[in-house]
This record gives C-alpha cells, structure tokens and sequence, in this order.
C-alpha cells in the first residue's frame, strides 16, 4: 500500500490532519502524519512527533521551547526538510502533501524542495489565493499548489472541499 506524508501542525490543525488522513484512507492510501507544530500546545494524532522530526535534525525540542516564533519555524523548516527527505530515502514514503497558511505552507515548501521531480508533492494554501509570488516558495520544483479560499480554522464545507481535492 501507498503512504503519503502528510505534513500538520498538529496543535492547530489537528482536525484537518485527520481529515486528510481519512480521505486517503478512503482511497486506499495509508496516511503518515508528520508533526510540525512549534507552539506551546499540546499535540494530537502525529504519527511522527515534533521531538522526533527535531531529532533528524540533530536538534532537541526541550532545548528549543524558548526560542522565538521566527526563530522556531526556521528550525523546524530545516528539521523537517531533513525528515521528509530521509522518509523518501529510506522509502518509507511514496508522496508528501500538506495544508494549511503562511507557516504550514512555508515548512512544507521547504521540506519539499529536495525532492526529486516527479515524487509526488501537493500543498492546500491559502496563500494560494490573491497576489503571493511563488517563485519564491515552490522554486523550479514540481510542488502542486491547491489554493484554498478560506482559512483552516477547522472543518466546514469550504476546507472539507478543499482538502478532499488536494488528497
């Protein structure tokens, strides 16, 4: 069977994690929840915990907590870059997709950016919509970018239809 990372904060995004997580179940795809949370919250339903996706980067997140927003998110860009990369390496994944705004879509877009072309690489941004330059973000990489008219602040019939779409 087929396993797609899905990359989340799961202290935020937990419910849309899940939902993800089940539609690829629902068409026969085993999910692969890779946390990316950095905020104080306690995180639900990560297949691979923050600690874990910090330690591929040799970086302990006890160590971390202190840090700054800014400071955090490029630490956990790197670590999950590291992560991603040694899932495909190491064959345990097939694809990567992840959803979410400024912060999920920037980690993801990092940790994809290794990726070989042709490996599968979605996003559901809603950075998507409205005059955000790529080039930036997605480089001269094959990352399939689904853009999202509402925010994910939860699960409704807008991020529903989105989110099914982009699995």
């Amino acid at each position: 069977m087929k396993r797609i990372a899905i990359i989340s904060s799961c202290d935020t995004k937990q419910q849309e994690a899940a939902f993800m997580a089940q539609c690829l179940q629902d068409n026969g795809v085993a999910p692969l929840i890779v946390d990316m949370s950095i905020g104080l919250g306690t995180p639900r339903g990560a297949d691979i915990s923050r600690e874990e996706v910090f330690a591929a980067a040799g970086l302990r997140w006890e160590e971390l907590r202190e840090k700054t927003k800014g400071e955090l998110m490029a630490l956990m860009s790197e670590a999950m870059r590291a992560m991603i990369f040694r899932l495909y390496k190491e064959e345990k994944i097939d694809g990567v997709m992840a959803a979410g705004g400024v912060q999920n879509t920037t980690v993801a877009m990092t940790a994809m950016q290794p990726l070989p072309l042709g490996f599968p690489k979605v996003i559901a941004s809603t950075v998507a919509c409205g005059q955000k330059p790529f080039s930036t973000v997605v480089g001269m990489r094959d990352i399939v970018v689904v853009p999202s008219m509402s925010d994910f602040t939860g699960l409704n019939m807008m991020t529903r239809t989105t989110l099914a779409n982009a699995c």
